[in-house]
């Protein structure tokens, strides 16, 4: 039988659901973000030469082409550059951590409460703790005349990077480690699967990035200003699309993308209100 203070506890949650659900049916229903970026796209200049014409300055255009690599994405920490516009590094930890309930049913943790084991050192959630973290370093890319850069490459393909010898981690004074299909500068050689108390706090690098010779030709949108493609100004958002596609495709794709958004976000606010209006009013208390 549920306690005062548990069905005190669900109550509070319900309450807290339904107002998130509330303020973000909200925030639907009276946005107008939608129409404005139709608007920029519906007027945007379809620049099919990807040359710079100077009577589309500040205007929102289309420019189709295959992207040519302007300046390798570097990892400033580890000095490694590479021949790609992106380069994704990370890192990792081998740290005591508790063990899992599938875990605990295995011989050779038997009596232990815990096992070394490596895990990813988050960007945001580490950014205090550990001097080297999870993160994505930027290049540039030129399509046509045009300066390509920031977020338009966040979306492009990545694959891991297997590409390091003996001697580059030697240089670094660290290891190659090759561990379940990845490549890594490490500063110890041992996994999992090891459970090795000596390799405590030890940190190992693994990067993934876009390969080159594996990219097309794309679609951008985005606002001209000097010789760059702007991704974001003010409030308008910039896409990018693999293969050359007209304005008319751009239209329709874009089109599609936030009637998605806008599905998901539904059925998130009705799961919100539901979820809290179960919790609050309909919930068993016996």
């Amino acid at each position: 039988m549920p306690t005062e203070v548990t069905k005190m506890l669900k109550k509070i949650l319900g309450v807290v659901l339904i107002v998130l659900g509330a303020g973000l049916a909200f925030a639907f229903f009276t946005s107008t973000a939608d129409e404005t970026q139709d608007a920029h796209f519906n007027k945007a200049v379809y620049v099919q030469d990807a040359l710079i014409h100077a009577e589309n300055e500040g205007k929102v255009i289309i420019v189709p082409g295959k992207p040519v690599l302007l300046k390798k994405a570097t990892d400033p920490e580890l000095r490694i550059a590479l021949e790609t516009p992106l380069l994704v590094r990370t890192v990792e930890i081998y740290k005591l951590v508790p063990l899992t309930e599938k875990d605990k049913q295995l011989v050779k943790y038997k009596n232990r409460l815990d096992k070394m084991w490596w895990e990813k050192v988050d960007a945001l959630a580490d950014k205090d703790t550990y001097r080297y973290r999870s993160t994505s370093f930027a290049g540039a890319l030129q399509v046509g005349e045009f300066l390509i850069q920031g977020k338009y490459l966040l979306p492009l393909p990545r694959t891991d990077y297997h590409g390091f010898t003996q001697a580059d981690a030697a240089n670094l004074s660290l290891k190659l480690q090759n561990d379940n299909g990845r490549q890594y500068l490490s500063q110890t050689l041992f996994t999992n699967d090891d459970n090795a108390w000596q390799g405590r706090n030890s940190l190992r690098f693994s990067y993934e990035y876009t390969d080159l010779n594996k990219m097309d030709t794309y679609t951008l949108v985005g606002k001209q200003k000097g010789r760059e493609l702007l991704y974001e100004d003010g409030d308008f958002n910039g896409t990018i699309m693999e293969g050359i596609k007209t304005k008319d495709e751009v239209l329709q794709a874009a089109a599609k993308s936030r009637k998605l958004g806008n599905i998901v976000g539904y059925v998130v606010t009705a799961l919100l209100l539901v979820g809290g209006g179960y919790l609050t009013f309909f919930s068993k208390n016996e």
